[in-house]
């Protein structure tokens, strides 16, 4: 499905005027049209006594409650339900434990033969090389929007490393240089939560290295290429 990039990598459309509302409403009656099949199939295994099978299904029908509980509704404290919804985070496990039941009630109920699995492998090939194809792009382009992220941060760690910026030296990183970078660099949803940026990437030891304040830094990282020059002097680039 394609996505839009912003502070997190939401469920969207690229083509389609697809609301936001719409879209979380999609799936909610995908997941229960889903979840009506797999109780449908429950029922069938129960009357034919497939035992086995069906705590089989609600043990994976746990887990998928489970990890929705745990890790999705724990979310709720900074984000509304419909967010959660539409993020690829929090999906991935629970669609593949949903595929399994799917699968598990399928393979019970119509037993399909040697050129029935055959004829259903080239059916789902399709899907599989599509997913294969559109992963793979997106996997480029966020590892493209994350590229100057990953500049920045390695050019920090080889001035501590080199003892450049220490404790007694200390980088002080300009907040606005957010405004230069894309927008899956930063959630802008913590500016209001924290102090800093990109300082607390880093272990606790190391956080002797850097200053909130631009008075008490010998460094400032104010360029949008991830460069750190001495205060009022030249760019220091890697």
């Amino acid at each position: 499905m394609p996505c839009r990039l912003v502070d997190w990598v939401e469920m969207g459309s690229l083509s389609f005027n697809i609301s936001f509302h719409a879209l979380s409403e999609t799936v909610i009656w995908i997941g229960a049209g889903m979840m009506l099949l797999i109780a449908g199939g429950g029922v069938l295994l129960w009357r034919r006594r497939k035992f086995v099978l069906l705590f089989t299904l609600l043990f994976l029908l746990y887990l998928y409650v489970s990890n929705f509980l745990t890790v999705s509704l724990a979310r709720l404290y900074m984000s509304n339900l419909n967010h959660i919804l539409v993020q690829f985070r929090y999906q991935y496990v629970p669609n593949a434990l949903l595929l399994l039941m799917v699968v598990a009630v399928i393979g019970t109920i119509f037993r399909p033969r040697r050129w029935g699995k055959v004829i259903i492998s080239s059916v789902l090939l399709p899907f599989l090389l599509a997913n294969i194809y559109i992963s793979n792009r997106t996997e480029v382009m966020v590892n493209h929007h994350l590229d100057p992220l990953r500049r920045l941060i390695d050019n920090i760690r080889t001035g501590i490393d080199t003892g450049e910026i220490s404790e007694d030296a200390r980088l002080y990183i300009q907040p606005g240089i957010l405004d230069y970078l894309p927008d899956l660099c930063w959630h802008k949803g913590l500016d209001n939560r924290m102090t800093g940026t990109y300082e607390w990437l880093f272990p606790e030891e190391k956080m002797g290295c850097f200053t909130f304040s631009p008075h008490n830094a010998v460094w400032i990282m104010d360029s949008p290429l991830g460069g750190y020059r001495r205060v009022d002097r030249e760019i220091k680039e890697r």
